[in-house]
């Protein structure tokens, strides 16, 4: 599956999962910008690139307040199981991330 493919999957699924969540102004106002309140998103990031922690902001700039953000390195299949869509922000990868990831969005077709 190429990274291509991944993100229009990603992109569709969040777009979904959007919709069917209702937003919770209480919960967002509550968290740090670079954060999310929980939800069925996972915005992963990565540690050393600051970048990726706007994408929490972007989602609650467009009122989507169902996420959550970790970092890559905390990210495993146990972790995953959570959640019904994940945002990677862009970051390299070891083997087996790259092999994590690509079993989570393949379970999700």
């Amino acid at each position: 599956m190429s990274r291509r493919t991944v993100r229009r999957a990603a992109v569709g699924m969040l777009a979904a999962a959007a919709l069917a969540a209702a937003p919770s102004a209480t919960a967002a106002a509550a968290t740090p910008p670079d954060q999310g309140p929980g939800g069925p998103v996972l915005v992963v990031t990565n540690p050393a690139d600051h970048f990726g922690q706007y994408y929490a902001e972007i989602l609650r700039a467009e009122g989507l307040n169902e996420f959550a953000v970790k970092t890559i390195d905390t990210v495993d299949a146990h972790a995953l199981a959570d959640y019904r869509v994940v945002v990677l922000a862009q970051t390299p990868l070891s083997s087996t991330q790259t092999s994590t990831l690509t079993s989570f969005a393949s379970g999700l077709s």
